[in-house]
């Protein structure tokens, strides 16, 4: 070996990573200082050089950290020169659809609000109706966040004001913040009024999220809510929501799944059932679902069954597949089997296809 050449290599290379690593800082260096300028020139009240900045910031650098705080200053800046107050509110709402994360969100919607005011006010009728959505979003953050503290209360006296706002509210998000903080509440009437939420098939938005909400509560008896549901007359909608809710369980999970797949009439939620067997991490998961892809009558839970198996991915779920693919009767199944085994990296996968191969 040449280790001259070697050595002269390998200098190479890290010179090399060296500079790659400067020019990223460098990089990363330049976004902040033409960041920093083109901010002073807000501060400095210079709105016509400010606007030209920050269009050269955000189109220069798209991908920097600061890219929506310019997106933000670029409209304040364009509404403070004078220009029409229609185009600044056309700018904060593409700031608005542009960046939905960003911290300067409430502040954008606050100037949208106040020269959605002023548009009416000088005779742009259209902007009431425009104006009262926002009002109104506005006004349910707030309630929301109202809810949300009431809600960390606990006490008994804020669980019946809870259930009073529900009771008088028809509000999508409004409701969903009230189930939110009813599931918070670690009594036995909040665990009933949850399950009450979900008996009321007038809101079934509602239904869905008390039902998700049940199995996140640790007493065991959700999981004979759970049950009710399951065994109950609710939509098909509710039904899945409920199975995976079963999934979810502190007690009592795998024990329900294997009860609604055994004794469900409905074929499609008992099949729903078998996969969600798969993701509960039962040692007794893979046995289940093996007997169930022989035994079970239906083709459509078999093959649910084999998709179960091939998510838990350990050597006895392996196996249970290899036996799959070469013993079940039905050649749909099989063929099922031996498709997932492909899917999977394990000696055991790759040694059963090998076999399977050789065998033809």
């Amino acid at each position: 070996m040449d280790y001259k050449k070697l050595t002269v290599y390998i200098l190479i290379t890290l010179l090399a990573t060296f500079m790659a690593g400067r020019v990223v800082l460098a990089a990363a260096s330049d976004d902040v200082d033409a960041y920093k300028k083109a901010y002073a020139l807000i501060g400095e009240e210079k709105w016509k050089d400010a606007l030209g900045a920050l269009s050269h910031f955000i189109d220069e650098y798209t991908d920097s950290e600061y890219v929506d705080d310019a997106g933000y200053w670029y409209c304040y800046a364009m509404e403070r020169s004078g220009a029409d107050d229609e185009k600044a509110l056309q700018c904060y709402e593409s700031f608005l659809s542009d960046y939905q994360d960003s911290k300067w969100e409430k502040a954008a919607k606050s100037q949208v609000i106040v020269l959605a005011k002023k548009l009416s006010k000088n005779g742009h009728t259209e902007y009431k109706h425009y104006l009262k959505g926002y009002e109104k979003n506005g006004e349910d953050e707030i309630a929301i966040t109202a809810i949300h503290a009431l809600g960390e209360r606990g006490d008994e006296r804020s669980l019946v004001k809870l259930q009073s706002i529900y009771d008088k509210k028809k509000n999508k998000s409004i409701r969903k913040a009230v189930i939110f903080a009813i599931s918070q509440n670690e009594s036995k009437k909040a665990l009933d009024y949850l399950y009450q939420i979900v008996q009321d098939k007038s809101d079934p938005s509602s239904q869905g999220e008390a039902v998700f909400w049940l199995s996140q509560r640790e007493e065991k008896e959700a999981a004979g809510y759970v049950e009710k549901v399951l065994f109950g007359d609710y939509s098909a909608a509710i039904l899945k929501k409920a199975v995976f809710a079963a999934a979810e369980l502190e007690h009592g999970g795998f024990q329900l799944l294997e009860k609604v797949v055994k004794n469900h009439k409905d074929e499609t939620v008992r099949a729903e059932a078998v996969f969600w067997i798969s993701q509960t991490e039962s040692k007794d998961a893979v046995a289940f679902l093996g007997n169930l892809a022989f035994t079970d009558k239906s083709e459509k839970v078999q093959l649910k069954a084999v998709f179960g198996l091939s998510q838990i991915e350990t050597e006895q779920s392996v196996n249970m597949l290899v036996k799959i693919a070469k013993e079940h009767k039905s050649i749909d199944v099989r063929k099922q089997a031996i498709f997932w085994l492909g899917e999977i990296e394990h000696p055991a996968a790759e040694k059963a296809l090998d076999e399977i191969i050789d065998s033809l």
